[in-house]
This record gives C-alpha cells, sequence and structure tokens, in this order.
C-alpha cells in the first residue's frame, strides 16, 4: 500500500503561524527572501511585537526592506539617529544627516511626495514626543 500526500508547505507554515502567534511576540524569519512571510509577520505580532530577518544575500534583504517600508501605515513611520554605532555602511557613523535620506528611500518605495511623508512623520515625532 503506498500513500501519497501532497500539501502545500507554504500555506501549511502560514496556518501554522495564524493559529500561534500573537500581538507582542518576537519572530525570526532566517529566510528574509522577497518579505512576503516577513510581512506576515509584522502583522500578527503588530505595534509590540519584533521581527528579526535574516539573509545571506543581499537582493533579499533590499526586497524585504523594500517591502516592510511600502507596508508600514504612515501614522506609525518615525526616523531616529540615536544608533551612531549601527552605521548603515561600515565604516560610517549614523548621524541626524541621514533622515532626509532614509526619508526619501521610504518616500520613493511608497510612491509618496518627500516633503509630504517628511511633515508627516515631524508630525507623528511630536505625537510620539508629546509636543
Amino acid at each position: 500500500m503506498m500513500t501519497y500526500h501532497d500539501q502545500n508547505a507554504l500555506k501549511l507554515c502560514h496556518r501554522y503561524w495564524q493559529e500561534r502567534i500573537r500581538p507582542g511576540m518576537t519572530c525570526v524569519d532566517a529566510t528574509a527572501g522577497r518579505g512576503r512571510d516577513a510581512e506576515l509577520l509584522c502583522r500578527l505580532i503588530g505595534e509590540g511585537g519584533r521581527l528579526y530577518a535574516f539573509d545571506i544575500q543581499e537582493e533579499a534583504i533590499a526586497s524585504t526592506r523594500e517591502r516592510l517600508a511600502a507596508a508600514v501605515p504612515v501614522d506609525r513611520i518615525l526616523f531616529e539617529s540615536d544608533g551612531p554605532y549601527q552605521p548603515r555602511e561600515k565604516g560610517e557613523i549614523s548621524t541626524p544627516l541621514a533622515i532626509p535620506e532614509l526619508i526619501s528611500f521610504f518616500a520613493e518605495i511608497r510612491g509618496e511626495d518627500v516633503e509630504e511623508l517628511a511633515a508627516r512623520v515631524m508630525q507623528n515625532s511630536e505625537e510620539f514626543i508629546h509636543v
């Protein structure tokens, strides 16, 4: 007797996550790929959750970064420059001067006007620190 069972592994994984992952949890996506799983995980863990996504391919990291940047609701975007020893490029030191570059990056990915996004991010920042 032979038994053959065929099931889409991706659908099976997604169903498993949806049944078990809750808001506020921490998740790891060890194969970020194009960012589809990372996006689903972000929706499942919500605002209070944390996602760590890794991949050995630079293109995969870039794709995931772009997908998640486009998926974040505009009222949830904040930028900070508090990590001077977490440079974007090896040998660089992060400074507040990098924020306009980040806003431009997000605006391009999201298809939004840079000035409008900058104004909204400033509003978010003021609301966050209660100014």
